[in-house]
């Protein structure tokens, strides 16, 4: 036994003695690594440039969201912010397509037309170089020719843009400005199956050294895989900017959309059984017993028939026109570093009509909004 405690002993102490100096030697290289107390690097400068598609636009009237100014990335709400790069790069033509590229937000087409975005599960409004746009839930598709980029709030819009419908949030549309280095021009052209084709031609450039314009066109021809849906539109958009002085900016914004096409209200009585297999539940509708209005029926099945994929609630003859107008004037004067005087003005003009077998009649004869 008392060799057994004698042999622990050892043990203990052998492994004291290699702890201890295990410790002296990891102390002794720390002393010997112990850097300086500061580091001083060297001035690092950056020449690159930033190309223009990823540039922020400078218009920026969301940023002062309590009435302040500021970056957009200093207001206290959500924002997301869509570039030019992004808006080309994810082919952004339609509201629907916003969904893809804001944090909330999805689409709900009312009669399968969106006007406006749904954001945080309530509709949106839009705004057009910080002015409120005419409410347009599913009157026509909204047109993007004349868009640069998009800013996208979350929340109710605040008081100082002054009457809003929708609480959700809104979408801020900056517009193209004209060029004052040099010309350009751009061709772009999209060609896709169903018929879909699409052009545009952009260009402007400076007049002198105080006027600089901008005129875009857009013409879209486009059928779809579903029956008898499609989208022609053409759309004109055309911008001057006048700057007298150094110190003051006017700003000028034009655009006329002329557009024909059939909204996609999709097909009724949807099942699982409908979208695996094409099987569609045949019936009637009847109302407080007999045939009545299209609302709080009472559905009895008859059976099930086959039907193809692209079949939707239209009729030959169904379509939907629009024309709308809108123009802005913005007036931009720096009276101090750091105080800016803006005035904005807006008008826009609508007229629309559309027309469904199987829904309604709607006619919106002039709305003018300024």
């Amino acid at each position: 036994m008392n060799q057994q405690i004698f042999s622990r002993y050892i043990r203990l102490g052998f492994g004291l003695a290699v702890g201890l100096g295990v410790s002296a030697q990891l102390a002794a290289q720390t002393q010997e690594k112990k850097p300086d107390a500061v580091v001083t690097l060297e001035k690092f400068v950056s020449n690159e440039t930033v190309g223009e598609d990823s540039v922020v636009p400078t218009v920026r009237p969301i940023g002062s969201v309590l009435g302040r100014d500021g970056s957009v990335l200093d207001a206290p709400r959500g924002v997301s912010t869509i570039t030019k790069g992004q808006l080309e790069e994810r082919n952004v033509q339609r509201i629907e397509d916003l969904s893809q590229l804001i944090a909330g937000a999805f689409t709900s087409p009312i009669f399968g037309n969106a006007g406006v975005p749904t954001i945080r599960g309530d509709l949106g409004e839009a705004y057009q170089n910080g002015q409120r746009k005419a409410f347009n839930r599913n009157s026509f598709p909204i047109s993007f020719n004349g868009v640069e980029a998009v800013d996208a709030v979350k929340g109710a819009p605040p008081a100082f843009f002054g009457y809003g419908n929708a609480t959700g949030g809104y979408v801020n549309f900056i517009t193209k400005k004209p060029f004052f280095d040099r010309q350009r021009t751009t061709v772009r052209a999209v060609a896709g199956d169903w018929e879909s084709y699409r052009w545009q031609v952009d260009t402007g450039g400076p007049i002198n050294s105080k006027l600089a314009y901008r005129i875009s066109y857009e013409c879209s021809d486009a059928d779809s895989f579903y029956r008898l849906v499609y989208n022609d539109s053409q759309s004109l958009y055309t911008a001057l900017t006048y700057m007298p002085t150094s110190r003051l900016t006017l700003d000028f914004n034009a655009e006329y959309l002329r557009a024909h096409f059939t909204e996609n209200p999709g097909i009724n009585r949807p099942t699982q059984e409908l979208v695996d297999q094409h099987l569609y539940i045949t019936g009637s509708s009847v109302q407080n017993g007999g045939s009545g209005s299209l609302f709080g029926n009472t559905f009895t099945p008859t059976g099930k028939v086959k039907i193809d994929g692209s079949q939707t609630l239209l009729a030959p003859g169904d379509g939907a026109d629009a024309t709308v107008f809108n123009t802005q004037a913005i007036a931009t004067l720096a009276l101090a570093p750091d105080r800016t005087l803006v005035n904005r003005t807006y008008f826009e003009s609508v007229a629309a009509e559309k027309h469904s077998s199987y829904y309604f009649y709607s006619y919106l004869p002039s709305s003018q909004t300024a």
